[in-house]
């Protein structure tokens, strides 16, 4: 997978937290087994506990759901998904 472009809305994070999880991010949906779906956006509330690492892990998990929703189904055409919260 190649990503182009990756832009993420941190809020209240520090700058190097920010890098930090855009770092994380990237190299964990770049090992993705997806095929190309152009352009996803998605919406991750921030975790309540587990720092930089589970926001990571949501982030991931939303991109790969939104990725696997574009893909288009046996037989039928592909969907956008934006999973609900305050994170992008």
């Amino acid at each position: 997978m190649k990503i182009d472009r990756l832009t993420l809305h941190t809020g209240p994070l520090t700058d190097r937290e920010a890098h930090e999880l855009a770092q994380l991010v990237a190299e964990a949906v770049a090992t993705l087994p997806l095929p190309p779906a152009g352009a996803v956006r998605v919406q991750v509330p921030a975790p309540a506990q587990g720092g930089v690492a589970s926001l990571r892990d949501a982030i991931v998990k939303a991109v790969e759901a939104a990725f696997v929703a574009r893909a288009p189904a046996a037989g039928g055409a592909g969907r956008a998904a934006n999973p609900g919260g305050g994170r992008s």
